[in-house]
């Protein structure tokens, strides 16, 4: 799909699309994105930060050296991907994942879901998950 940003609205943790009411994305103390049902409120996707190291280390411009990412999760199937948004805010979420149709009228689409997986993969956790020999 390719779903305008003006087309996108986050008003009290609802997200609309052309001024029609789609689910509820939640920020939970900053690390944490919660996509829920608008008719049940059941949790759907789980949206929490995660950093991985950099492969360049510490720079200038990320003193840290280290990657943010969002670990996915959908809820019903436990099915997890590494997630970074194209923007900042829950808008920008909330457009990417109607765009990849991982949602579509408020519902997860499954097997939009999980060509969505598919996609995104695992690079930052692979990262983690990584042996580092000190010599």
């Amino acid at each position: 799909m390719n779903i305008k940003p003006k087309d996108v609205k986050v008003k009290d943790n609802i997200v609309y699309y052309l001024e029609k009411p789609q689910f509820i994305i939640e920020d939970r103390l900053l690390n944490e994105i919660y996509i829920k049902d608008l008719e049940t409120k059941e949790l759907m996707i789980s949206l929490v930060i995660r950093k991985a190291p950099n492969p360049q280390g510490p720079t200038q411009s990320n003193p840290d050296g280290m990657d943010s990412y969002y670990e996915f999760t959908y809820m019903k199937t436990n099915a997890k991907c590494d997630y970074v948004p194209p923007g900042i805010g829950l808008k920008s979420v909330a457009r990417d994942l109607m765009n990849y149709g991982v949602l579509v009228d408020g519902k997860v689409n499954e097997d939009n879901l999980n060509k969505f997986i598919s996609i995104k993969g695992s690079p930052y956790t692979n990262r983690n998950n990584q042996t580092i020999i000190i010599r």
